[in-house]
């Protein structure tokens, strides 16, 4: 199913435990497709009207590849890079420290490869916390 890691991002972030079956799925097509083993996963979100979370895209990680499954919620697609191609990250940050976050927490992080594809992670409130540890465990010694 899912390792420790991934496992403890649910409980982390508990917006995300009502689609736990869909991101299983996802994770089988994908490691299946690309012959390939998930080690950690984020999905974008941001909050909208009434406090409600709002998924967009379901990233995996591997030990070599980023993979963005968009609009996961909605349509079996899925496009992937590698992690080394990454060479341009913009921040942007709203009531998140990189160590402390609460309910307005935001955090954006936009990237380009060398291939001139475009990444988007998003995140508000606890999984601020998770997208910040992706960064730094896939992407921080890449660039």
């Amino acid at each position: 199913m899912f390792n420790e890691k991934i496992k403890s991002y649910f409980m982390l972030f508990p917006d995300i435990n009502p689609i736990e079956d869909k991101i299983y799925e996802f994770k089988n097509i994908v490691e299946k497709a690309l012959g390939i083993e998930i080690v950690d996963l984020f999905v974008n979100n941001r909050i909208g009207s009434n406090d409600i979370p709002q998924f967009e895209s379901l990233w995996f990680f591997s030990d070599d590849y980023a993979i963005e499954c968009k609009q996961f919620l909605t349509q079996t697609n899925f496009d992937y890079s590698k992690r080394e191609d990454m060479f341009r990250l913009e921040f942007t940050v709203d009531h998140f420290n990189f160590e402390n976050y609460s309910s307005r927490s935001r955090l954006k992080i936009d990237g380009v490869d060398k291939y001139r594809f475009q990444y988007m992670f998003i995140a508000s409130g606890s999984n601020c916390k998770k997208l910040f540890d992706v960064y730094k465990e896939f992407y921080s010694g890449v660039i």
